[in-house]
């Protein structure tokens, strides 16, 4: 995928980070990630994954040339941007979200609003989490991000 590319029916900015929607290495094989070492320093589990999420997304975004600006790993994940950055000149603003298999990441309504507010380019990054054999490490489902608003 490109920039501005459409992937999975959706309007995409940031292509997904290969074909098969995983974390692959250049052989198409399946790459399990671990927590960053930030997140050892948390004992909540549902944080730990944000972190992770966080980290993976950032990977990916640097890729795309997003110069990252701001990463937001505090208590209050949940209210403001996981990312801040530039794409060329425009400001984008990245909502990290991590669900662990079989659930799905979600974007709560009351973002949505917050960020709608906001004179900036929106971005859901939904990240989906599958435990492997290993404690706290994972297979990823990573598709881009997607456009929540212009």
């Amino acid at each position: 995928m490109t920039l501005f590319g459409i992937f999975g029916g959706r309007k995409r900015q940031l292509s997904a980070p290969s074909d098969t929607s995983r974390v692959v290495d250049e052989n198409g094989e399946p790459q399990p990630k671990g927590y960053p070492p930030v997140a050892l320093k948390f004992s909540d589990i549902r944080h730990k994954n944000y972190i992770l999420a966080t980290a993976i997304v950032i990977e990916y975004l640097e890729k795309e040339g997003v110069n990252i600006r701001n990463i937001n790993i505090d208590q209050n994940l949940m209210l403001g941007p996981s990312i801040i950055g530039m794409l060329g000149t425009q400001e984008v603003h990245i909502y990290v979200r991590a669900a662990i298999y079989p659930q799905q990441p979600i974007l709560e309504s009351s973002v949505r609003r917050i960020a709608f507010k906001e004179n900036t380019q929106i971005y859901f990054a939904p990240v989906g989490l599958m435990p492997s054999d290993q404690e706290g490490v994972f297979f990823v489902n990573y598709r881009g991000c997607e456009i929540l608003f212009k």
